[in-house]
């Protein structure tokens, strides 16, 4: 994990239309920069890559980690869609002077960093996806029906604004009481190989800060992001040239590894790489320097 220090390296930009980006910095000033796209839900926020800020380091990577639009301590963008994004990048890239860049994302930010490849195929070297989710029109897509009802998230998605918006604030007033508690229940509902090697104060602390950091303008942002890794990403996954690599827990219970095997499928460049023992976090703030050292 990454101190203090490290946390607290962010800077704000300000983009075309007025709003704000907020960029988390990690790891190398002078390195290879890589773009980090967070996942979504209670701990959407680019200060989830602070778990490798001395990986990158070592690795000599510039790890930029922006907090989406709505999430952190980014402006809100009313009725954006996943094809926003890369605008956004394009205006990133331009004020630091980025001609290319590779791209790392967790989770739900697979949706964003292969729109980025597809919308930016000049800029993008490399994407590395790790514990991916997919589309609920691809993982609902007939040749795979058989595994939907595996996919916890097509039942998120099917869950009302008010709905999750209750379970949120659950989260928040649970961290607000009782951390060390609202912590070990969140540990329970993961599979036992996670359970085992995320049950660290140093993790405890790092998720605690994510949820809090996530969640800083309400959970409004939140569940517009979850609407939107969920739904159509608005693009052919075939339209993506650049290489993808792909990081996948064999224990993921979030995104199952039949998911990843569907994006592989459908990627034109994609390399598959399954991990036994990880599920959906534990690859991430388990293996980040194996991920970063592929870089």
């Amino acid at each position: 994990m990454t101190d203090a220090t490290a946390i607290m390296a962010a800077a704000k930009m300000s983009l075309p239309d007025g709003r704000v980006l907020n960029v988390y910095e990690f790891g190398d000033p002078s390195g290879r920069p890589v773009l980090f796209m967070h996942g979504g839900g209670a701990g959407a926020t680019g200060l989830f890559a602070a778990a490798c800020d001395q990986a990158a380091r070592q690795q000599r990577i510039r790890l930029l980690a922006p907090d989406r639009p709505g999430l952190g301590e980014s402006s809100s963008q009313p009725r954006r869609s996943v094809l926003d994004w890369p605008r956004d990048v394009g205006e990133l890239a331009e004020s630091l002077h980025l001609d290319a860049f590779d791209i790392v994302s967790h989770s739900g930010g697979a949706a964003y960093a292969l729109a980025c490849a597809s919308l930016l195929p000049e800029r993008i070297l490399s994407v590395h996806l790790v514990s991916a989710t997919a589309s609920k029109p691809l993982i609902l897509s007939r040749e795979q029906r058989s595994i939907k009802t595996k996919v916890s998230m097509c039942l998120n998605a099917s869950m009302r604004d008010r709905t999750l918006a209750a379970m949120f604030r659950r989260v928040e007033t649970g961290l607000e009481r009782d951390p060390g508690k609202a912590f070990q229940s969140f540990l329970r509902r993961l599979p036992a190989c996670e359970q085992r090697s995320l049950a660290t104060p140093a993790i405890e602390d790092a998720l605690r800060r994510c949820t809090v950091a996530a969640l800083r303008q309400g959970s409004a942002g939140v569940i517009a992001d979850l609407r939107l890794i969920f739904g159509d990403w608005g693009f052919p996954l075939e339209s993506v040239r650049a290489p993808v690599t792909m990081w996948h827990g064999e224990c993921d219970s979030v995104s199952p590894l039949p998911v990843a095997h569907m994006l592989a499928s459908k990627l034109p460049h994609s390399d598959l790489r399954t991990l036994p023992n990880e599920g959906h976090l534990s690859v991430w703030l388990n293996r980040s320097p194996d991920i970063l050292a592929s870089i």
